[in-house]
């Protein structure tokens, strides 16, 4: 086989990482007099921003820092008004 996709994880958009910022946004909103994000949302900004200036429309979830990846997942376990993908289901296991 040429291309083997076994182990690869699936690619987390640009909406999806905006929506999981949002939902920690709402839940624990921006402290002090420069509006301060929570260290889940910070966590979140850094790919985000990344993925803005370097006009990519995905990156692959294992590229989110270990405090990124639990704020990703967290957001998305946590969040009940939508069914959305975690780091887990994200993940193509072999």
């Amino acid at each position: 086989m040429f291309w083997d996709n076994d182990g690869m994880s699936k690619p987390l958009s640009l909406p999806e990482l905006e929506r999981a910022i949002n939902y920690w946004r709402n839940q624990i909103p921006a402290t002090g007099e420069e509006s301060r994000l929570c260290a889940q949302a910070a966590a979140l900004a850094e790919p985000y921003a990344l993925m803005i200036v370097g006009h990519l429309r995905d990156l692959s979830i294992d590229d989110l820092s270990p405090k990124a990846r639990a704020a990703f997942d967290e957001a998305n376990a946590r969040d009940t008004s939508r069914a959305a993908p975690t780091a887990e289901t994200l993940t193509t296991t072999p």
